[in-house]
């Protein structure tokens, strides 16, 4: 991201950056994701002070050992006994700890409603279907695939092999599918749960 940044730039001298709507993760790059889509400051590129200083900031917090800083939780020595499920936990109140400070989707909602940040798409596996879990603000409608978009060949071709267009080409499943109201939800528990923990 800070590369992006730094070095490609648009004719109005803002970074392209400022033009990202969307950002997808996986993995731990869900935390640097979300960290960006939460932190980053609320003007445009050309406030160029505020930039450099952010991005020093957020390197700095993403070369953090995670792990040594949980070392001295009281629950570290638990947590090697414990279900994935509350190891994902334990994980998530670390990460609020040292980056997220207990902020939700909603927070994350309102920044992106006022244009400060993309939106935050962490991606995660149901291990039970293996199935796309997106933790995200958008709702499954939002994948729907216009065919007209689609070269007729293709169309011709998914129709025969009897898969949709909609978001279930891509095997998504999103938090309103389950009826789950991802508002409410922390990031760090997004962030620890496509992190694979």
């Amino acid at each position: 991201m800070r590369e992006l940044y730094r070095q490609v730039k648009l004719p109005d001298s803002r970074s392209i950056t400022d033009e990202i709507d969307y950002v997808s993760s996986v993995s731990g790059g869900s935390l640097s994701s979300a960290y960006w889509c939460l932190n980053k400051p609320e003007v445009d590129t050309t406030e160029t002070d505020r930039y450099d200083a952010f991005f020093d900031a957020y390197l700095a917090d993403m070369r953090v050992n995670i792990e040594k800083k949980m070392a001295g939780s009281p629950l570290a020595w638990y947590r090697y006994g414990l279900a994935p499920e509350d190891r994902a936990v334990v994980l998530a109140g670390a990460l609020d700890t040292l980056y997220f400070g207990n902020r939700t989707f909603a927070d994350l909602a309102d920044r992106q409603h006022r244009g400060v940040s993309p939106v935050l798409i962490a991606n995660g596996t149901d291990m039970e279907t293996g199935a796309k879990f997106l933790f995200t603000t958008l709702r499954s409608a939002d994948f729907e695939v216009d065919p007209a978009r689609i070269a007729p060949r293709a169309v011709e071709r998914l129709e025969a092999s009897g898969i949709g267009l909609g978001a279930d080409v891509f095997g998504v499943v999103t938090p309103d599918d389950i009826g789950v109201s991802v508002e409410d939800m922390g990031v760090s528990l997004a962030v620890a749960a496509s992190s694979s923990v």
